[in-house]
């Protein structure tokens, strides 16, 4: 088969396969604590992405708001009274790029990395560097303006690997058109040299091997990466609801292969992928037993790599479109949020934990508006176990009337 390394076959997912939910989930003590309130479109509004830490501060951005409603970097800082805010950069979406989406990465000099899907020269958004100076402010530097023809609406994030490489996907631009409007998304490597940044195209997706690639990637110890469409992924004449990808390095450059191809209505969204015990876990936000969105997990095998549903949520309680994916513990356990259900249906955050062989769901924390709506953008891990994340909308505000959003934590 082409473009499949190492031999392996590859088994279309075929969702759902193993489904258990519970109409009953447990819950736990742990609650939603907001550390941040944005209070108006200056402030900050809709902070999609998860925030991350570095030396014990959160950094995120917002994809709207700041002076010119073009997004902001923030930061929040511990102190006696609490967590206080300040704005790292604003966004004007001219050539520094507009609304981000993603979650940042940093290096170990203290420099925040991102994408913005829109600004830039040509329009089709930048990579961008934020370096912090002396007396507390920082300067953005654009390390490369996306031109359509190399990619265009960066969603996700970045990450490093072990040579100080960043990588990427665009959502959009590429050598293929999948529709009349658009093109179908690459995924993209960028090596620093004396002369700057360097953009390599590692794969241009086609509509058949998938379509809108959204998620921040993954990439294991061997330096193969892993991601998911949001489309695409052509499945016996129709398009499916996207695909989960593996592009590996080989002598002759990088080798991309279809590991799964959703099969039923579903959307990966732009969930990072994890990986437990070298197994693949991620959501999608339709589709599974119920309709409301579903974990699944794809773990090799002789025949290759084979896709189970582990949870279909149920649209109630236990919570409703997955759509950031899910971090995992030292344990094996899985964490992540939905975006409705609940008891408010305002959202969730939740725990899955394998007992006896089968998938136990806790909802560690309902949202109720006052405590935030919508959180969309995942969850991240500090070294004492608490929880970070962001809800979209909610709290206060007069952010077109439903909230600004929040940052919040889950202590265990």
């Amino acid at each position: 088969m082409k473009n499949e390394p190492r031999g392996n076959l590859i088994l279309k997912c075929l969702a759902p396969i193993v489904a258990f939910a519970l109409l009953a989930p447990s819950t736990s003590a742990s609650q939603i604590e907001v550390l941040y309130t944005f209070k108006s479109v200056p402030d900050g509004h809709e902070p999609f992405a998860r925030p991350i830490l570095m030396g014990g501060k959160l950094y995120g951005t917002t994809r709207a708001g700041g002076i010119y409603d073009q997004g902001i970097v923030y930061q929040l800082q511990r102190t006696r009274s609490g967590w206080t805010k300040s704005t790292v950069y604003t966004f004007t979406g001219g050539d520094d790029g507009g609304k981000p989406w993603a979650e940042l990465v940093h290096d170990k000099a203290g420099n925040l990395y991102g994408t913005a899907p829109s600004g830039g020269a040509s329009g089709d958004g930048v990579v961008f560097e934020l370096s912090p100076n002396s007396g507390g402010s920082w300067t953005e530097t654009v390390l490369h303006t996306f031109t359509g023809s190399d990619g265009a609406g960066p969603l996700g994030g970045l990450i490093w690997d072990g040579s100080g490489n960043l990588y990427g996907t665009t959502s959009d631009g590429g050598a293929h058109s999948c529709d009349q409007y658009s093109q179908c998304g690459t995924v993209f490597k960028l090596s620093h040299s004396n002369s700057g940044w360097i953009l390599t195209t590692l794969h241009s997706f086609d509509g058949s091997d998938g379509w809108g690639p959204a998620s921040t990637l993954l990439m294991d110890a061997n330096g193969n990466l892993f991601g998911t469409t949001r489309a695409g992924g052509h499945f016996k004449g129709s398009a499916s609801g996207g695909v989960l990808y593996e592009l590996s390095p080989s002598k002759d450059g990088w080798s991309f292969r279809v590991l799964c191809k959703f099969t039923l209505p579903s959307d990966p969204g732009t969930g990072r992928i994890a990986m437990c015990d070298k197994r693949l876990y991620g959501t999608n936000a339709e589709g599974g037993a119920y309709g409301s969105g579903f974990v699944y997990r794809v773990t090799p095998s002789a025949k290759g790599r084979k896709e189970h549903t582990i949870y279909s949520f149920t649209q109630y309680v236990d919570g409703d479109t997955p759509f950031s994916g899910v971090v995992c513990d030292t344990k094996g356990n899985l964490y992540g949020t939905t975006l409705l259900g609940g008891a408010y249906d305002e959202g969730t955050v939740f725990k899955l934990t394998l007992e006896r062989g089968k998938w136990i769901e806790t909802v560690l924390g309902s949202f109720t508006g006052l405590n935030g709506y919508q959180p969309a953008g995942g969850l991240t891990w500090d070294e004492k176990g608490h929880l970070y994340g962001t809800a979209d909308g909610g709290a206060h505000g007069d952010c077109s009337g439903a909230g600004c959003g929040v940052v919040f934590e889950i202590t265990p």
